[in-house]
């Protein structure tokens, strides 16, 4: 009997461990490929800080979730993109975000979500990883108004 519950725990480890390996490999291939989308570009990326302690660069722009939530609110325009996964959307995510997992951003996908070159996208994710990844790919994509919101932690709608 405990043969069996061990040999089971053991199988249910290593299918657990194989499909959390290949997640993080594909996300890992997603962020390599949109980071190296312009490797010489990649090089400095935060310039300076502005009066509100939010790092600007030229590309893009990392700011709070107080200048989130106060942008958001004073225009509803506003594309708010979640880059986690489907899974992670659906257990929690900022009012009124458009899904668009990391490893799905292409000229395609993009263009599909957010109208225009020029329209304003905070993008953000769990922990602030992939939201920088890809804030980078939109970035070179050719958007221009991207804004960096980082980790969905301490957000409160």
């Amino acid at each position: 009997m405990y043969k069996k519950l061990f040999i089971l725990i053991v199988g249910l480890f290593i299918v657990v461990a194989l499909f959390t390996g290949c997640q993080t490999e594909q996300a890992n291939e997603a962020s390599t490929e949109l980071a190296n989308i312009n490797e010489e570009e990649n090089e400095t990326s935060i310039e300076s800080t502005n009066e509100g302690g939010n790092e600007v660069s030229e590309r893009f722009t990392t700011i709070n979730h107080e200048t989130a939530r106060e942008m958001i609110d004073a225009n509803p325009s506003i594309i708010v993109l979640d880059v986690r996964t489907p899974e992670e959307h659906a257990f929690r995510h900022v009012n009124n975000s458009i899904l668009l997992p990391v490893d799905a951003i292409n000229e395609e996908t993009a263009a599909e979500v957010i109208p225009s070159k020029d329209t304003i996208v905070i993008v953000y994710c769990a922990r602030g990883n992939r939201s920088r990844v890809a804030s980078l790919g939109l970035y070179n994509l050719g958007y221009t108004n991207i804004y960096d919101m980082g980790g969905l932690p301490n957000w409160e709608d």
